[in-house]
């Protein structure tokens, strides 16, 4: 489970990291695909550790409560993870770029059988304090996941320390 566990901080680690660069290129317009590269390699590291996070429960909980666990963990991502994200990622984003929303006009319909799915509020780009808000909701959000990443490290730490209890305490009874 330790060693489960050290490789989904290390996938986590990645994902963060990859957030962070591309954070970082995102005032750039020039730099827009790199910017959707980094955040593509940063969710297929993020969600890479969802099989590990089911096995390191398995490799921890007894048998007879493995599927309760496995249907918490479940929950547990629902409730805390994409069920709210995206009600406060936009509450944030609201408040620091109020300008930057999605508009309705009839100038915009295209290729849709006429109907208009909307298009971003030019004023958004004319704003420079929407601009820097939308850049400040994205580092919000990275730094928001470090919590992850220290959570999964002291996980792994506190694994090491359970498997190494278990080892000496079979050797000492192995040596007796």
């Amino acid at each position: 489970a330790a060693l489960v566990s050290g490789v989904i901080c290390l996938l986590m680690l990645c994902g963060l990291l990859c957030m962070a660069a591309a954070a970082a290129v995102a005032a750039t317009p020039e730099l827009v695909t790199l910017f959707l590269v980094l955040m593509s390699l940063a969710v297929f590291f993020i969600y890479g550790t969802s099989a590990g996070l089911s096995r390191v429960i398995m490799l921890t909980v007894p048998m007879q409560t493995r599927p309760f666990a496995l249907a918490l963990q479940t929950l547990g991502l629902h409730l805390f993870g994409d069920v709210p994200s995206p009600v406060i990622i936009g509450a944030v984003k609201d408040s620091l770029a109020p300008h930057c929303g999605i508009v309705f006009g009839n100038d915009t319909a295209s290729g849709c059988g006429g109907a208009d799915l909307g298009h971003l509020n030019p004023q958004c780009a004319a704003s420079p304090e929407d601009v820097r808000g939308l850049h400040l909701t994205i580092w919000i959000a990275v730094l928001w996941s470090i919590w992850a990443v220290v959570l999964w490290a002291a996980a792994f730490g506190l694994l090491l320390r359970r498997a190494r209890r278990i080892g000496e305490g079979a050797a000492a009874s192995g040596s007796g």
